[in-house]
């Protein structure tokens, strides 16, 4: 963790302390701030905060010290109860497997490393959110006329929309995750026989390293839409 981040950390685990008490159960930093991809200035810092109980009381609280730590680029943080998680793991597999996977305990017990994802429930939420997503890049194209600048803005959007599924279905398969966004999207093309080339053209275009004509990008989008449609169908027939 970045010292900075250390500092946050620290002096937002005392205000929370403070605010909840005995209700307070566990504090997590989670996201890039809790790995190697966090931004200084750019990037938010993310928080989990788990309570025993939570009514509309509990949220007012929060309230009070809101702007103090917007201005640190502390997002409003999650407020969920452990039985809130237990209960929701079937639902967002994908979510609550990220934050397994990816956080650091600053009070209490570490519960997140004790939750269990069912391989069943991460597949079919893989499945829907690649499906969903296809749905949406179609309906957009078709919205957007296939106006190439806005067109690329659309295929910038999907491919970060995209890349938590694509994560997921590294774990998913028992390939270890790379910690960089290019690094996941070689990855996901050799294993499962897509285009590495697109996807890495696809990256830096999104990243400004590749510029596209008007031509290059409506080729690029029909590339990307062949390329989800395969993966799509390869996620429907997997067996876990």
């Amino acid at each position: 963790m970045r010292p900075e981040i250390e500092k946050i950390a620290r002096d937002f685990n005392e205000d929370i302390r403070k605010l909840y008490g005995k209700n307070l159960i566990s504090l997590f930093l989670y996201g890039s701030a809790a790995g190697e991809n966090y931004i200084p200035g750019k990037s938010d810092i993310n928080l989990l905060v788990v309570l025993e109980e939570i009514n509309v009381g509990d949220l007012d609280l929060y309230l009070k010290i809101k702007k103090k730590w917007e201005r640190k680029k502390v997002v409003t943080p999650l407020f969920l109860t452990e039985d809130y998680i237990r209960r929701s793991l079937d639902v967002f597999p994908i979510e609550f497997l990220d934050l397994k996977e990816k956080h650091v305990t600053l009070y209490g017990r570490d519960l997140l490393a004790e939750l269990t994802i069912d391989p069943a429930n991460l597949r079919l939420q893989i499945e829907s959110e690649i499906k969903g997503k296809l749905l949406r890049l179609r309906q957009s194209y078709m919205e957007l006329e296939g106006k190439p600048e806005k067109v690329k803005k659309l295929l910038d959007i999907a491919l970060s929309s995209l890349t938590p599924a694509f994560r997921n279905l590294l774990r998913l398969v028992g390939e270890e995750v790379p910690l960089s966004k290019p690094e996941i999207l070689e990855k996901i093309a050799k294993r499962f026989g897509l285009d590495s080339d697109l996807f890495s053209r696809w990256w830096r275009l999104k990243t400004g390293e590749m510029k596209a004509s008007t031509a290059e990008i409506r080729k690029l989008f029909g590339e990307v839409h062949e390329e989800i449609e395969k993966l799509m169908d390869i996620v429907d027939g997997l067996k876990v």
